[in-house]
């Protein structure tokens, strides 16, 4: 099963963080993917508010300290499919 560790950068109290968290889930369920899905509560991290404050939720592929931007504010499955090939492809170049 591949694997796909990602953070969620988001807040509480948000609504589109909660759908993006879900749809990541729903995604990885139904592609098969072991999902690590790290949430981060921007209001936990006042220096990086400059960052991502305007763009939450923040889906990056990879640790909240130097992920890639895979999308904002909505789910995209484009870039999740994206992202699930590029991990793909790195499991098959390291076997």
């Amino acid at each position: 099963m591949p694997a796909l560790r990602l953070t969620l950068v988001g807040r509480s109290y948000c609504s589109l963080c909660d759908k993006m968290r879900d749809a990541c889930q729903a995604a990885a369920s139904r592609d098969g993917v072991d999902l690590g899905l790290i949430v981060v509560d921007l209001d936990d991290h006042p220096a990086r508010e400059a960052q991502y404050g305007e763009l939450v939720p923040v889906l990056l592929d990879g640790p909240f300290d130097g992920g890639i931007e895979i999308c904002h504010y909505h789910f995209d499955e484009s870039a999740w499919v994206a992202a699930r090939q590029r991990h793909l492809a790195a499991e098959a170049a390291n076997r």
